[in-house]
């Protein structure tokens, strides 16, 4: 009960050479059913595109 779980960070780095375009946050892909999203915390990928200024 006194155990805290560690804090995860996921970091997504990307090195190809056209813009990278997938979805940034759980809500864009559209894989919750409506109704459910108050269930969800919402998750923001941390993308680092090592390919742009």
């Amino acid at each position: 009960m006194h155990t805290r779980l560690p804090m995860i960070l996921t970091v997504v780095l990307y090195v190809g050479e056209s813009k990278l375009n997938v979805a940034k946050r759980l809500s864009e892909l559209e894989i919750i059913h409506p109704g459910f999203e108050g269930m969800f915390n919402e998750f923001k990928l941390n993308l680092i595109e090592l390919n742009t200024n």
